[in-house]
């Protein structure tokens, strides 16, 4: 959560009122789908890093099996 975001949520927390409270929580949800899709970009590429990984262990295994 950003700086910002913190900032633009202390009024709710500071001096709570329902108004407060839906803005705090669109703004929560807004940074929910934010770190989402951070996360599912970093899980991408980890998933082609592990292709990449295992493409690897594969040559290796041919090249140790070659005698290269």
């Amino acid at each position: 959560m950003s700086s910002g975001t913190i900032a633009e949520m202390a009024p709710c927390m500071a001096e709570p009122n329902a108004d407060r409270a839906r803005q705090a929580l669109e703004i929560m949800g807004r940074e929910r789908a934010r770190l989402s899709e951070a996360i599912d970009g970093l899980a991408a590429a980890r998933d082609a890093l592990d292709d990449l990984i295992e493409d690897n262990h594969a040559y290796l295994a041919r090249s140790a099996e070659d005698g290269s």
